[in-house]
């Protein structure tokens, strides 16, 4: 290479080079001496727009006020805890008459079902244990089952009812109930076709008029077990059953003990929240355990021996004669107080859903949008690093280990590699999420005039950090496994103030501003929607 040669590709270089510190220079003046956003300062016109009305509006909750019966079922499940382990007759099951106390183990067949508003039966798929090979033990007090359930089955005698009789074999006759499986057609399109699993039928009702002329003789002309094909009409439609067999039968269903027990607001099927269910419930036999009774004497030992989270001071605070009714005033408080603040919860949730749902952007503050986004992707790639790229499969319990970010960055976020969009523009969206959020959070505050003067920021700011103290606190002692009192004063002291600068280093004073604007517009905002909750709406529709 010539020394000419050489010269002119080193003075192109730094030409280059100094071209690329003008550009660069430049770029931070705009970018760099740019005011950034300001969601108190912006005219938030020019960003947002509502589709709806954000004060006046109506909004569903799935919750509902303690129930009658919670403190008696939470009074049961304390003395189940302390009863004595060893079966009182040697492990044996007694199936002579016996009153079902709490703490006894029982062995029960049942069926279950709802009342529609006409009082007929809405019967609902899992109330029903009859098609099991063995009857289910369920512990009085558990509270494994349905609240209600537990607590109504005792003083009741088992003798005073009807024990369960499946029928496996044999001729069906007409006084059996029979569980039937079937599946149907309408004529010959197979869109209609219908199939149902052990169905309660009972031959003393006129199932012809539902199921078919000719179906209820089929029926009594068959045994347990088998299967048969027909054609029948219902009304003027022609109608073909194949496989309709008889699974197994019962005579026994005209005693059964009644049972009536209620779904809790956050129950699993959303279809039977808060509604109250009856089961006919038929008793095998039942284990006897030995169980306390709940009296003052318990209750005061409970106490001293702290299995309470209470003293007998704060407890003698609540009114009633005796302590047993001391502690009912005291726990029916307790679940009242857990109700207003989850309902409070639950319903500045369901608001911000709503208007997230009618917020339009117009556009985004880039440098917000930005920051949240850079935040994202440093907090995924923080946990790479210390994770070491392994991503844990919480049913499996099995890892998978990712070598690359950009790969555990997209099984981090749910993604696949042929997923229609990158984990980037997934952390962009959550990123314009949150910003269309508080740019919504910010507009309302204004144009309500809600925004607060310094004392109140302060002392709302205050309020919120001590919060996050608080909790970092108990979650310390939590896993010390201790308390306040196993400390001096001086090692005490120093745990909260460990508590506090961790708070203060994971958290910043943007993050704390934010939480103060949103708790300062909760508290007008919640009484702004007209609420419905599970105590004022039936769950149902459920097929019948």
């Amino acid at each position: 290479m010539s020394k000419t040669n050489t010269n002119n590709k080193l003075g192109r270089s730094v030409v280059a080079s100094l071209l690329l510190f003008v550009i660069l220079s430049l770029t931070f003046c705009v970018t760099g001496c740019k005011k950034n956003f300001d969601y108190l300062e912006a005219d938030l016109d020019e960003y947002i727009e509502f589709t709806e009305d954000y004060k006046n509006y109506k909004i569903e909750v799935d919750i509902a006020k303690p129930h009658d019966i919670d403190v008696d079922v939470a009074i049961l499940n304390m003395l189940y805890t302390d009863r004595d382990e060893e079966a009182k007759y040697n492990g044996g099951i007694v199936t002579s008459p016996i009153t079902i106390t709490s703490g006894d183990e029982v062995k029960i067949w049942y069926r279950g079902y709802l009342l529609d508003d006409e009082g007929e039966e809405l019967v609902v798929n899992g109330m029903c244990n009859f098609s099991g090979n063995a009857a289910s033990s369920l512990a009085i007090g558990s509270n494994s089952f349905v609240p209600g359930f537990e607590y109504n089955m005792i003083g009741k005698n088992t003798g005073d009812y009807s024990k369960f009789n499946k029928i496996t074999e044999g001729e069906i006759k007409d006084n059996y109930i029979v569980y039937v499986s079937y599946s149907r057609v309408k004529g010959t399109d197979s869109a209609t076709k219908v199939t149902e699993s052990y169905l309660r039928l009972d031959l003393s009702t006129d199932l012809d008029a539902t199921y078919g002329a000719g179906f209820k003789e089929k029926l009594l002309g068959m045994k347990v077990g088998d299967k048969v094909d027909f054609k029948t009409t219902i009304g003027d439609a022609e109608y073909t059953y194949t496989d309709l067999k008889v699974d197994f039968a019962t005579d026994c269903e005209i005693n059964p003990m009644i049972v009536e027990c209620y779904f809790p607001y956050d129950y699993s099927n959303e279809d039977l929240r808060n509604e109250t269910a009856y089961f006919e419930v038929y008793v095998e036999g039942v284990v006897v355990y030995d169980c306390p009774e709940f009296t003052d004497e318990y209750l005061k030992k409970k106490i001293e021996d702290e299995e309470i989270n209470l003293t007998l001071d704060e407890l003698n605070g609540y009114d009633g004669a005796t302590l047993v009714e001391k502690y009912r005033n005291f726990a029916e408080k307790s679940m009242n107080d857990i109700y207003e603040e989850t309902y409070d919860t639950m319903v500045e949730e369901a608001i911000w859903n709503y208007l997230n749902k009618i917020t339009k952007a117009k556009k985004y503050p880039e440098d917000k949008v930005q920051e949240i986004y850079d935040e994202y992707v440093a907090d995924i790639s923080a946990k790479f690093i210390a994770d070491g790229g392994k991503i844990y499969n919480n049913y499996t319990g099995q890892a998978t280990t990712y070598d690359t970010f950009e790969a555990y960055a997209t099984a981090y976020l749910g993604l696949t590699s042929t997923s229609k969009v990158t984990w980037q523009q997934t952390i962009r969206t959550q990123a314009e999420s949150y910003v269309k959020e508080r740019l919504a959070l910010f507009y309302i505050l204004k144009k309500e005039n809600l925004l607060p003067e310094e004392s109140e920021f302060k002392a709302v700011y205050a309020e919120i950090e001590q919060e996050f103290v608080d909790e970092a606190i108990a979650q310390y002692l939590y896993y010390a496994g201790k308390t306040e009192d196993d400390y001096t004063e001086e090692e005490y002291a120093d745990i909260v103030e460990d508590c506090k600068d961790m708070v203060q280093s994971n958290f910043n004073e943007e993050f704390f501003n934010i939480r103060t604007y949103y708790r300062i517009l909760s508290k007008t905002m919640l009484d702004w929607p007209e609420v419905s909750t599970l105590d004022n709406r039936r769950a149902y529709p459920i097929n019948k």
